[in-house]
């Protein structure tokens, strides 16, 4: 299973703390995506894997052009089998984090958001959301996520894709 962590690159201690909790307990067979940033979310990740020998997969953006690194985001959440975010706020305008979680609903990819501090109807409805709802990792259960809902259901519900 490829599981892709996205957020922002200036990541807060507890959302990192979070991340690599997650990491610790990921199935067997499992690997985590995540972009290029030198700060943040991808860093995080990648120093992880690298300090406990654990695979990871890179998608690396040929440049800092706001196109080029779009386009990697989008290029990630439909490499993966289910997609994590930890955005910064429910502030959907220039997030990147964001442009990866309506990009997951878009392609069908199931997503979950982590935002412990929110009320869900705080949450963003956008791209084809109608709502959300709390959600854990089956392999990770104490940490609060949000699924979203769309007209056709949670995409978490369906488990991942395959």
């Amino acid at each position: 299973m490829l599981i892709a962590f996205v957020g922002s690159r200036h990541l807060k201690a507890p959302a990192a703390a979070v991340a690599a909790q997650i990491l610790s307990s990921l199935p067997s067979g499992t690997t985590p995506q995540t972009g290029c940033c030198p700060s943040g979310l991808d860093f995080a990740v990648r120093t992880w894997c690298t300090t406990n020998g654990h695979p990871l997969q890179v998608f690396q953006a040929a440049s800092r052009a706001p196109a080029v690194l779009r386009a990697r985001t989008i290029q990630l959440v439909q490499a993966s089998n289910l997609v994590l975010s930890f955005p910064l706020s429910t502030n959907p305008i220039r997030s990147g984090s964001w442009l990866a979680v309506w990009s997951a609903v878009r392609a069908g990819v199931p997503v979950l958001v982590h935002l412990p501090a929110v009320p869900v109807a705080a949450l963003p409805c956008l791209s084809g959301v109608t709502s959300w709802r709390p959600a854990a990792l089956p392999f990770c259960s104490s940490i609060p996520f949000f699924s979203p809902v769309t007209l056709t259901g949670s995409l978490f519900n369906q488990g991942p894709r395959a």
